[in-house]
């Protein structure tokens, strides 16, 4: 019996399990998954997890998200996970299909609600009214932002317009780590209290720092 195509891709959770904090090709940002356990739509993030309550139906976590080709098969392109992503439905239905891979990932990372912490430090501040009415990736971010005073908010800003998102995040680990570590809720991961203590103690830093420069 001939061996369907699909089967020959690589699973939801080896796809989500390569991707993990890898940067997209082409760009600063990382996948929009937060979490292996709560798997997100790549473009915009959509998470399942999200939608239900009960452990029965978190375990059907990888339920709406779709193997999507960067470039297609009827363009040349392999079943290898490099080459895989996982989208929600409708994504997967509007992304490109063309023989250059690289429109394809500029799609993702300009989807507009692909929530790039560049996206995040746009808006106006923590009480601009769109900080609680966007439910895209890094909407905990949002949220935990919404926590902080506008002091904190400012050198939150100064410092991602002047570094790559990869090293924001690291200067998120390194708080992290100063503040004796954090842990996350079952089915949540960090919660947005968790993410603004975080993100008090990178802007409490770095202001630190700034005082023993003078």
């Amino acid at each position: 019996m001939a061996r369907l195509a699909d089967d020959a891709m690589p699973t939801h959770e080896e796809i989500a399990t390569y991707w993990y904090c890898r940067a997209l090709p082409g760009s600063d940002d990382y996948v929009p998954l937060i979490d292996l356990g709560e798997p997100e739509c790549f473009a915009c993030g959509w998470c399942r997890t999200e939608q239900v309550t009960s452990k029965k139906a978190l375990e059907k976590r990888w339920k709406g998200l779709e193997r999507a080709h960067v470039l297609a098969r009827s363009l040349g392109g392999a079943d290898a996970v490099e080459n895989i992503i996982l989208l929600c439905e409708r994504c997967h239905k509007e992304s490109p299909d063309t023989a250059d891979p690289q429109r394809f990932w500029r799609w993702v990372i300009d989807h507009p609600a692909s929530g790039s912490m560049g996206y995040v430090f746009q808006l106006e501040g923590p009480r601009d009214p769109r900080v609680r009415d966007y439910t895209g990736p890094q909407a905990h971010a949002l949220r935990a932002l919404a926590l902080l005073s506008s002091d904190d908010w400012e050198t939150l800003v100064e410092l991602q317009e002047k570094m790559t998102q990869k090293e924001f995040i690291r200067l998120m680990r390194e708080a992290e780590m100063r503040i004796g570590g954090v842990s996350t809720h079952w089915g949540i991961g960090l919660s947005s209290g968790t993410v603004a203590e975080i993100f008090r103690e990178v802007a409490r830093h770095h202001r630190d720092l700034q005082e023993e420069g003078r």
